[in-house]
């Protein structure tokens, strides 16, 4: 879903820009190694910590989090799509996706891949978190954000759909089994411990909904 799109809330809203990043030193080596992979610089990818901090005072910053074994099934259909229409790379199915987990090996760690919401695999709680470590972010949640965002916002309008993946089968709990379950909830450690998920659940803390 894409509430930058909506048309009610332009008005209200900062999208990070190359100019409003934490320095030029920065953007101009986001842009060098997001060049060297083939890659635009995608700045408004940036985490909350990557904003110059002039540019975050007397703004309320918001992000959405996502059930992390759904996001990365969600990438990974996007992964299949892009893919294949870009590259002709075949990647779908279990041995697919097993294939997609072991990625994390190869560009898990590398800097300015938060940039990338493929290629990346840096946990949500590092987006929303400022320097001392503290989430510093109104959170909502991706599993309800048509209700959260209306509320939130005060909103009447619809909240849009946007990069709907392709379906491979009819959740993201077909791709699972006992070893890819663990393999990213032992990822993904950080956003389970900072958001309360679990396999078949949504954030349950650190939200603003999330108590009711």
């Amino acid at each position: 879903m894409a509430i930058r799109s909506i048309e009610e809330l332009q008005p209200r809203m900062i999208i990070v820009s190359r100019r409003r990043l934490v320095s030029s030193d920065y953007a101009e080596n986001l842009k060098a190694s997001m060049e060297r992979l083939g890659h635009k610089p995608a700045y408004a990818h940036a985490r909350l910590i990557d904003v110059d901090k002039s540019a975050r005072k007397g703004t309320i910053p918001f992000a959405v989090v996502r059930n992390p074994w759904a996001r990365v099934v969600s990438r990974f259909k996007f992964a299949v799509q892009t893919r294949s229409a870009v590259h002709g790379e075949q990647l779908s199915g279990k041995a697919g996706f097993e294939a997609f987990l072991d990625e994390r090996h190869k560009w898990g760690h590398q800097d300015y891949l938060w940039h990338r919401p493929i290629m990346g695999w840096y946990p949500q709680a590092e987006y929303v978190t400022d320097e001392t470590g503290k989430v510093a972010c109104t959170i909502l949640r991706q599993e309800y954000l048509a209700e959260e965002a209306r509320t939130y916002f005060d909103i009447r309008t619809e909240v849009p759909r946007k990069n709907v993946s392709a379906k491979i089968g009819s959740g993201y709990q077909d791709l699972y089994d006992a070893k890819s379950i663990q393999i990213v909830g032992d990822w993904y450690k950080k956003d389970i411990e900072t958001f309360g998920f679990d396999f078949d659940k949504p954030a349950q803390k650190n939200t603003l909904y999330s108590e009711r």
